[in-house]
């Protein structure tokens, strides 16, 4: 796959969200996801209004034990074959994976 072109290919379920492990090894890519966030204090409802936060992670996709996450490392160390910055996204969080090859 080619900079640029998004994962296809029974990647997608009927409704249209992302399932399934989409590699077999690691690979670099760019992954679109809607984050999860938080906030703090006594708020009122315009206080938590607003569009959903558009997050873009160029990274490492890996394959995982986690069916329900895709799961992505910022870093790798070739002299210990260990992963960095792990993070484990909910599939129905993840928009779109454009694989870098």
């Amino acid at each position: 796959m080619n900079v640029g072109e998004a994962i296809t290919d029974g990647i997608r379920s009927d409704t249209g969200t992302l399932s399934a492990a989409p590699t077999p090894h690691p690979r670099p890519a760019h992954v679109h996801w809607i984050d999860a966030h938080g906030q703090d204090g006594w708020l009122t409802p315009a206080d938590m209004a607003g569009p959903p936060r558009r997050i873009h992670s160029v990274c490492w996709v890996l394959p995982t034990a986690k069916p329900e996450h895709l799961t992505i490392a910022q870093d790798y160390d070739t002299d210990t074959e260990r992963w960095n910055g792990i993070t484990h996204l909910p599939w129905s969080m993840v928009r779109r994976i454009d694989y870098i090859d």
